[in-house]
């Protein structure tokens, strides 16, 4: 927890734990016990800081190019030579916390778990995950707001929960000096995520930018149709839109 604000130390440490993904984190929040934000923590009327740059990141090159508006790069095989993103490991070997959502049986404990072994060696860090089922996810988020022992990072998923905005505002911490326009390049996995990832909620929050994006595939889920089958049952694609 960020008694004093978010340096650029603090933020590289939050920073590097996009890879909590892989556990199932749809939105990665970093957070203080700072008082600021008040009950209005809308955007309208507010000065808005910009959203931060887009520069993609030059790795190997794909076999079929993604366009940065939601169509990912995709690899028929894997890379001959990878590119490393960033020069040195985030991390010190500090403990960094993090509560994040699960629609899987929760993985192996890190003891037993060679993946979040490897993960804690790239950023340096020993990462304590509070793997939350999503059918208890709610009730363990208001838990979490309403008292004051906050985790490094929380997770927002696609929950609605009351007074959101204004718990960002007053809880966790403004990344806008280390996010907003160029800021962002500074690190180039966040520069990385395309620009409609960053345009969801929660992460612009009384003018000031909150939080660091999960980036889905534009295209969602995909409903695949037995053609012959459709033109047997006498329907059409028409039908099932």
């Amino acid at each position: 927890m960020h008694r004093t604000g978010t340096t650029r130390r603090t933020f590289l440490r939050a920073a590097g734990l996009g890879v909590a993904a892989t556990f199932g984190a749809p939105a990665l929040i970093s957070c203080s016990s700072s008082a600021s934000g008040g009950s209005d923590a809308g955007n309208a009327g507010k000065d808005l800081v910009p959203w931060p740059d887009y520069a993609p990141f030059n790795g190997p090159t794909p076999d079929l190019p993604g366009d940065g508006k939601g169509v990912d790069p995709g690899y028929l095989t894997y890379p001959d030579k990878t590119v490393a993103s960033v020069a040195e490991k985030p991390g010190t070997g500090q403990d960094v916390t993090a509560m994040v959502i699960t629609y899987m049986p929760p993985p192996t404990p890190v003891g037993k778990n060679q993946l979040w072994q490897a993960v804690n060696d790239k950023l340096g860090v020993n990462l304590r995950l509070n793997i939350v089922p999503a059918a208890d996810f709610a009730n363990k988020m208001s838990t979490v707001m309403a008292g004051g022992d906050l985790p490094d990072i929380i997770c927002f998923g696609p929950q609605v929960f009351p007074r959101a905005a204004q718990f960002l505002a007053a809880k966790c911490a403004d990344l806008s000096d280390h996010l907003s326009g160029a800021a962002v390049k500074d690190y180039p996995n966040l520069a990385n995520i395309p620009s409609y990832a960053w345009q969801g909620p929660p992460i612009r929050v009384n003018g000031h930018l909150y939080g660091i994006p999960i980036t889905p595939a534009r295209s969602g889920s995909i409903l695949m149709i037995n053609r012959t089958a459709l033109e047997q049952a006498g329907a059409s694609e028409d039908d099932i839109r």
